[in-house]
């Protein structure tokens, strides 16, 4: 669960990155960057179209961390 509000305008990206600083190459690092257990570097991406915003795990590690509106995804589908 976050405890923090994270904000950035999604409609002006076509594609967000979400996990851990990549600290070997910090200038490879994720538009979005987390910390805790169970956040992957490459966690997830939020793709947007022009049909709207969807959010998609990048690793089977992470699917298992992913929620949305609090229900956790079971799938690697875009959501």
């Amino acid at each position: 669960m976050l405890d923090r509000k994270i904000f950035l305008d999604l409609s002006k990206q076509t594609s967000a990155k979400v996990g851990r600083k990549n600290v070997a190459d910090p200038d490879n690092s994720p538009n979005i960057t987390l910390g805790g257990i169970g956040i992957q570097q490459e966690h997830a991406c939020f793709v947007t179209t022009d049909e709207g915003t969807k959010l998609k795990p990048l690793s089977e590690g992470a699917l298992t961390q992913v929620t949305v509106n609090g229900l956790k995804l079971t799938s690697m589908d875009e959501v």
